[in-house]
């Protein structure tokens, strides 16, 4: 392997002095030569990106849109609005089924574990929110709560899916209608497990991007300018209100930028100032004082 990738640096270099004297000199610049090309020409190693251990990790590069055009922001705000939709239908069947014993999602089959599923339910009508406020607020460590609570989630969602999947009344129907079943039932099954994949992809993505860009957008910077500008305007009118009086700074300074000219006062003048020792300002000082 060594030797063809020499061969080819020899070649090489043998060309390019080719039409010359060979002597001693001129043959060692070339074996020179054709040894740098060969380290040259030799495929440099791929660096394998590791982990805290020493293994080896595959990096994906994050998502920039949701569903081909939404935004992340409305891609992750839709997810938790949908999930917190279908758990309320979930606890109001569950209330159904507990209270009024009507048979919806099947709780009465499975008291102890439908227990269970109601508790784990009821987490997410809190935790669900604390998202949507990371959401909207732009608080990465919020929406990576949901996320969490989000892989139990689907986690206990493939394991029940499977389940209740691949579990086909076979016995009872001819071969063909249960092989049918079970093509759906791995198709519907294939399709779960890549859609709620998806989900997660579109926060993890979204997590990222709100990492990289350091917690809240710049715009939210904006949104207290103007109140700022209706303080400032209010401390003008209080420090001209013992000239004019509260109505006439309210009514002719309000709308004024500083620096402005009111068009009621350009003609008239201000008035209402006072010399300070009731006579002229003297600045003719003399190179002594």
């Amino acid at each position: 392997f060594g030797s063809s990738f020499l061969s080819r640096g020899l070649r090489k270099s043998y060309n390019d002095v080719r039409g010359t004297r060979l002597n001693r000199a001129s043959l060692l610049q070339a074996v020179h030569k054709g040894f740098i090309l060969m380290v040259y020409l030799i495929p440099k190693p791929v660096k394998v990106q590791r982990g805290r251990y020493g293994t080896p990790t595959i990096s994906c590069q994050p998502a920039t849109q949701c569903c081909c055009g939404c935004s992340l922001f409305f891609g992750t705000f839709a997810i938790m609005f949908f999930h917190l939709f279908l758990i309320c239908l979930l606890l109001a069947a569950s209330t159904g089924d507990i209270m009024l014993r009507y048979d919806i999602v099947g709780l009465s089959y499975l008291p102890d574990r439908g227990m269970l599923l109601l508790a784990f339910l009821m987490m997410g009508l809190v935790i669900i929110p604390v998202g949507m406020w990371g959401v909207w607020h732009g608080s990465s460590t919020h929406v990576r709560v949901y996320l969490t609570y989000l892989n139990a989630t689907l986690v206990a969602d493939l394991g029940i899916v499977a389940f209740f999947l691949m579990k086909t009344s076979c016995p009872a129907h001819e071969a063909y209608v249960c092989g049918v079943n079970r093509i759906l039932s791995a198709l519907g099954l294939v399709v779960s497990i890549f859609s709620q994949t998806y989900i997660v992809f579109v926060i993890q993505s979204y997590i990222n991007e709100l990492a990289n860009q350091g917690g809240p957008e710049l715009k939210d910077l904006l949104v207290g300018r103007a109140v700022d500008e209706q303080k400032r305007m209010n401390e003008i009118c209080y420090a001209t209100s013992h000239i004019y009086g509260d109505e006439g700074s309210m009514n002719n300074l309000l709308s004024a930028e500083y620096g402005a000219v009111v068009q009621g006062e350009m003609y008239t003048g201000f008035g209402g100032a006072h010399r300070v020792f009731g006579t002229k300002h003297d600045i003719g000082y003399s190179f002594a004082a």
